[in-house]
């Protein structure tokens, strides 16, 4: 991170503002974003003036979105509506001196920090912004018009593709880069896409008509019969409308059971209806029982995540860490070392296997983003349990993994093999589906290593998992 004494300062009109005059800095004046990026400054923090909520945030969420300015410091000077709060550094600071302390402060930390390089992952980007800011906690907030009407504002904007912040979020969890704070909420939500808005309406359990209406019913000691009160009414009398019983003494002939509700539709008689919890999101219907449980917690860099800010598990020297061996930068590192060693050993040898999710499009469809997320990821893990200690395994997108495997047998990739079309028919769903996967492997010994290197390698293995889905295809 390039350290400078400049501050941008972003103002809503042409119109003269007080200048800041700060004594070792140079101040910039800017209206918009684009009008910044053509300057092409890496300031030490930006300061928005403006009473305009709409064009502060619309500030806010240009910088954040921004992968090189995303954790810079921004400071408000003037109005910004509570939920694009979250997004900025608070007020600008009242005086020069605070001002230069707190970038002083940010810029002490991001010297000891690893370089990010080209690293512009969601991920990465959140672990930098929580470790220049020592003791950031991370808060769900509360909005009805989202979705799950709970969100981490940082996480939204730092993520920049159409995948689910929360997956990647317990990820970082379970990898111990973050850890919770406190639990701030419960709520049970869609199982199809995760809302949280939800409708509850009692149907019957008969023919799942809405159509219920309460009544007070009778049960007609003679033949059984449970109905409606006004269908035993025969002018003075109470007759039994299905044998014709005359229905004098209750107790004797007749009583009022529990149940008081009838259905419309199928006059079907029961005491409660069956609970149908509704989606006014997606418009599925499921049983309350099937209802996602989420949990909201608030967060903060974990141990793993100020060791990694460090550098501290970025080195392929450290193989007892769960982050380092399942990142792409270890796996990467490993296969380049792998190639460095048959320079100087001819005997060695490795495998190079490739895995492609060839219908995340139609999982997606029939269970829904964060369902199929899941599902693929516990698919993930259990192949992963099925590696032996010296694989390596990683997920380089949302459909493609990679696995390394040291020493080449092929008796271990048949197995393995095997392994993937097992696990694909035990992940398969009520509804017949689950992830089907084209596979390739390539073998790479000193000869054939001579003029690779890792990025042809897994480009020659992406090839060839196409070539393989092709012949599929073809067959």
């Amino acid at each position: 991170m390039k350290h400078t004494t400049d501050i941008v300062v972003f103002v809503s009109q042409t119109a003269p503002h007080p200048r800041l005059q700060l004594v070792g800095c140079v101040t910039h004046y800017f209206t918009g974003f684009d009008e910044f990026r053509k300057a092409a400054l890496v300031p030490a923090a930006f300061v928005i003036k403006s009473d305009y909520e709409s064009y502060v945030s619309n500030l806010l969420r240009q910088i954040r979105r921004d992968p090189f300015q995303a954790t810079a410091l921004i400071f408000i000077d003037g109005n910004v509506s509570l939920d694009e709060h979250p997004l900025s550094d608070g007020a600008a600071p009242a005086t020069r001196e605070e001002l230069l302390n707190r970038i002083a402060e940010t810029q002490q930390r991001a010297r000891a920090m690893r370089a990010r390089g080209d690293d512009q992952t969601p991920e990465s980007l959140l672990l930098e912004y929580l470790w220049l800011r020592p003791g950031c906690i991370m808060e769900p907030q509360s909005d009805w018009k989202h979705p799950q009407r709970y969100y981490y504002p940082i996480l939204e904007v730092l993520d920049r593709t159409d995948s689910d912040p929360e997956i990647w979020l317990q990820k970082m969890d379970h990898e111990g880069l973050l850890e919770k704070v406190a639990l701030k909420d419960r709520q049970r939500e869609c199982d199809f896409c995760g809302s949280a808005h939800l409708s509850f309406i009692d149907v019957c359990p008969h023919c799942r008509s809405i159509g219920i209406d309460q009544h007070t019913a009778l049960h007609c000691f003679t033949c059984g019969l449970i109905a409606p009160e006004e269908r035993f009414v025969s002018g003075n009398q109470r007759v039994c409308p299905k044998c014709g019983a005359q229905l004098r003494h209750i107790g004797t002939d007749y009583d009022r059971p529990l149940e008081t509700c009838v259905c419309s539709s199928c006059d079907h008689v029961f005491v409660e209806g069956e609970v149908v919890a509704r989606c006014a999101i997606c418009a599925h219907s499921m049983p309350p029982t099937t209802l996602r449980h989420h949990k909201f917690y608030s967060w903060r860099l974990g141990a793993n995540g100020r060791l990694a800010m460090q550098g501290g598990l970025e080195s392929a020297s450290n193989p007892d860490s769960v982050t380092s061996r399942n990142s792409r930068e270890h796996f990467i590192a490993s296969l380049d070392w792998m190639l460095k060693m048959m320079q100087t050993q001819s005997d060695l040898y490795f495998s190079l296997m490739g895995l492609r999710l060839i219908n995340r499009v139609e999982l997606e469809a029939a269970l829904g983003s964060a369902n199929a997320a899941r599902l693929i990821e516990a698919y993930v893990d259990r192949l992963r349990e099925l590696l032996n200690d010296a694989d390596l395994m990683v997920r380089t997108d949302d459909e493609n993994v990679l696995i390394l495997l040291p020493h080449f047998d092929r008796k271990h990739i048949a197995k393995l093999r095997v392994a993937i079309k097992t696990l694909s028919k035990q992940a398969r769903q009520q509804s017949s589906i689950g992830p089907v996967w084209d596979v390739a492997d390539i073998q790479v010994n000193a000869k054939s290593s001579e003029k690779e290197n890792t990025e042809t390698l897994i480009a020659r293995l992406n090839a060839a998992v196409g070539l393989d889905h092709s012949a599929a295809q073809a067959a």
